[in-house]
Order: structure tokens, then sequence, then C-alpha cells
């Protein structure tokens, strides 16, 4: 769907249980397998691999590859450094990486990105659907004092094992003066989790989520109406009514603390076409789940810190993955760049109203046909996403999508 295909396509898998060992950590894994026993495995893990998901993501399109990694605590962002350890990146000039569950939030959004990084000299913008900011004392506060009896054996390991993360990273010296800066500054007034993604519900969308959350049944009328709406749109779209695909938003509002607020009273921000951006006002905050596009400038130089300091273990340990999300956050400061955040992902997660899990197929489907209004109408069989009807202005794209894909 994207306007800008001047892009090639790897698909990592994570196989395996997650459950593997290493070596080089020896006593932790053994405390973690006792651990275990009594409080059972880190529930982030998956489960055993899927290999439908191979099919889903064997596409027709050209530069499409495939790399399997062994799955471990690193989780996602254990694949993107093993990524990055591979030095696969090297001929290009920007990597995103994204995670299962994104969303681009419109079609030109890949454009947008890279022209304004282009523009701007940014070389780290990361998806801010779930904006946060966290204070250094989220890891040095959560360790128990020397001489403590912890409360709960499990969480103390996950804290230590946070602790050892970060410790490992501080190796670089550079790393270190990152975390004071961290530890002596703090943005001015409350830091809400913000949400920063187009605003798709429009006048009576807030309500909408309102009512849904009061009779929650109502939810299979609002997804039904959402397809059936784009359903209709991309038919008189393809009988060449240019009313029916939706317009840039003049609205810039972003849902915070639950209700919808302009996005001049949060950040100062910019657009680039239909895509805003915005600058880190100081150094705690990060975009969670790990979405982020990268120049391969920004690469080499944390390739070249790792490599001499041996931070790639840091990915190894247990747990590692909780440490390893807000240091995405911190990365771009220790490297001498600024961090950006920007509305151009949507990491279906939890909903904005209610915080209930809604990363299912009946949740993708509902902000796609949110997103992508007039454009793409979406349902779901069973654990496929399925399309119903689309403008036939992209189906020379979409053709590049297997049969899984498509309604039968």
């Amino acid at each position: 769907m994207q306007e800008y295909q001047g892009f090639d396509t790897y698909f990592l898998y994570n196989k395996g249980s997650g459950e593997l060992y290493y070596d080089e950590h020896k006593a932790v894994y053994d405390e973690y397998n006792n651990l275990k026993s009594v409080f059972g495995k880190n529930d982030h893990l998956d489960d055993p691999f899927d290999d439908a998901l191979l099919q889903a993501c064997r596409i027709k399109r050209q530069n499409v590859h495939e790399i399997s990694y062994e799955d471990d605590h690193g989780l996602d962002s254990g694949a993107w450094y093993k990524f990055i350890k591979s030095d696969l990146w090297r001929d290009y000039d920007y990597v995103l990486f994204m995670g299962e569950g994104t969303l681009l939030t419109h079609p030109e959004v890949l454009g947008d990105a890279i022209q304004f990084a282009t523009k701007h000299d940014a070389h780290f913008i990361t998806g801010s659907a779930y904006k946060r900011y966290i204070p250094e004392s989220w890891i040095s506060d959560r360790m128990p004092q020397h001489g403590t009896t912890p409360t709960n054996g499990i969480q103390e390991f996950q804290d230590r094992m946070n602790k050892n993360t970060y410790a490992i990273f501080q190796r670089d010296p550079d790393f270190q003066s990152i975390v004071k800066l961290w530890r002596d500054s703090r943005p001015s007034g409350d830091t809400p989790q913000e949400h920063h993604i187009p605003d798709i519900w429009g006048r009576s969308g807030v309500f909408i989520e309102r009512l849904v959350q009061r009779f929650p049944s109502s939810r299979l009328v609002h997804n039904r109406y959402l397809q059936y709406r784009n359903l209709w749109l991309t038919w008189f779209a393809n009988m060449g009514f240019p009313f029916s695909v939706r317009k840039p938003l003049e609205s810039s509002r972003v849902c915070l603390n639950f209700k919808m607020t302009n996005l001049s009273d949060v950040v100062t921000f910019e657009s680039h076409g239909k895509t805003r951006f915005h600058r880190a006002d100081c150094i705690g905050w990060f975009g969670t789940h790990c979405n982020h596009l990268i120049s391969t400038t920004l690469l080499k130089k944390l390739r070249t810190k790792m490599d001499a300091q041996n931070i790639h273990s840091a990915m190894k340990l247990p747990y590692a993955a909780t440490g390893l999300e807000p240091i995405w956050g911190l990365i771009p400061r220790w490297l001498g760049y600024d961090l950006w955040f920007f509305d151009g992902i949507h990491r279906v997660y939890k909903n904005f109203w209610t915080y209930k899990r809604e990363d299912t197929q009946e949740g993708m489907a509902r902000y796609l046909n949110h997103h992508y209004q007039g454009q793409l109408s979406v349902g779901y069989e069973g654990i496929h996403l399925k399309i119903h009807g689309f403008n036939r202005r992209y189906e020379q794209r979409l053709a590049d999508l297997n049969e899984l894909y498509f309604r039968t």
C-alpha cells in the first residue's frame, strides 16, 4: 500500500520456545531454571513457533528475504540486535525495524519519514503510539537494599537482570554519561503515556468508544460498520467519486489521559506530508514495542560501540527484553543524535480508552479500516485477516500478497 516502493523486505523469525541457554551467563541461567520450577517460565516467551506464519510471509514481491533466529529472552530487541550484528543492512540508507502487530497509519508513511529524515538529518525516528517516560530510578531504585529479603523471588531476579542489562551497556563511558544526564534531568510537569497516531476518531469516534466501553456487545456492530463503510467507499472510489477517499486530516488531536488533546498543547511538532514528527525534550522518553526507522550511519556507530565492549552479551541475559526496550530511547543521545517520534506507526496493543488488550484479528481489522478509509476494507476469518475490497489504484501492489490475504 505504500506509495514509496524503494525498499527490500527482511522477515526475521524468532523460532523455538525461547528457552535458549547461554553458557556465558551460566550462573544466572541456573538460577533462572530453579526459579522457573517454582514460578514458571518467562511469560513473555512465545509458544513454539507456528509454521503457518511462514506461508503468510511468503509474498510475491521481489527482494524479500527470510532469516531465522533462535528465540530467547531478548524477544524483539534481541532479533533487531542479531540483525544489526549480521551487517545485512550496510548497503542501505535506512532500516525500518517493525515488529508483529504493527501498522503503518497511511500509504505515505515511508516516503514522508525518509524525506523528513533526509531534510532534518534525523537518524532515529520511533513510533509513538505508546510513548512513555521513565526516570533513571526505574533501574536504580527497584533493586532491594542489601540485606533485605525480597518479597517475590522471581521479581527480585527480574529486577537484577534488568540492572545487569544496563550495567553491560555502561561498559561504554559515553553510555555512562548518558545515564548520568538521565538521572539529573526530568521533564517539567506530569509525564502520562502519550498516544500519537492520526486522529482516526473524528467528531463521534470518542463517543462511540465510550459507548462500546459501556456496552461491549456493540463492538461487533461498530466493526461491521467500519468494514462495510470502507467496502462501499472503495466501490465509489473505483467508480470515480473522489469524495470517498480520506483527505489529509486537519485535526492534530492525540489521546492523553483518556482525553483527546491538541498536539500543539503536548509537544512542538512538525508536519511533513500527512505525517507529524516531534523531538524528545529530555532523556527518558521512548517508544514502546521497538518500532524504529534508523539510519545506517547510526547503525555503524552502534555496531562499533557494541563490538568494542562486547555489549552483545546483554541480549543474552534472562528477561533482557524488559531493559532493552527503553534503552532504544537512550541510543540516539548516546551516539550523538536526536530522538524523534512520529505518528506513522500504530502498534495495536491496548485500547486507548479502556487499556484492554485488542491486539487480535478483530482489533487489527478495525484499525486497518480506520486508517485506510476509502482505500481498503478488511475483515477476518479465523486467524487470518482478509481483504474484502480495495481501491484499484493499489491493485498492482496488493497483487504481491498471496491468496491467504483475500476473501475467497
